[in-house]
């Protein structure tokens, strides 16, 4: 089985009943999109649900996009941040990047400002 269909197939098959429990979680592919999420980080991306945002096929490759940093954080995002804000999904695109070129698993706290708010 391939990466992409054990991904569809298996992984995300499997999340799938978790998408309306009470935790924040992303499945990212290779490509580095959100293909599937809990409905609760949906929403702290400003979506509406986990299905609107894999469609929006949100990526960190694109972390010098501002139109999409205006989306995502909304009114925290301006001329004061905006930087800051790109550096660190850029951080993150890195991390992700070396997750999938080493197999290591990592963790960290992430601490943007999603829909104008801070989570944890």
């Amino acid at each position: 089985m391939e990466i992409k269909e054990y991904l569809k197939e298996v992984i995300i098959k499997n999340f799938n009943v978790l998408i309306d429990k009470n935790f924040y979680s992303s499945i990212i592919n290779k490509e580095n999109e959100i293909v599937c999420c809990t409905n609760l980080s949906a929403k702290a991306f400003g979506f509406n649900n986990s299905d609107e945002l894999a469609k929006f096929k949100l990526s960190l490759k694109a972390y010098e996009d501002k139109e999409i940093a205006k989306h995502i954080f909304k009114g925290a995002y301006n001329q004061m941040s905006a930087s800051e804000i790109h550096q660190y999904v850029h951080k993150i695109y890195l991390l992700q990047e070396y997750v999938f070129s080493t197999g290591m698993v990592v963790s960290y706290i992430d601490m943007l400002p999603y829909n104008n708010k801070f989570k944890t």
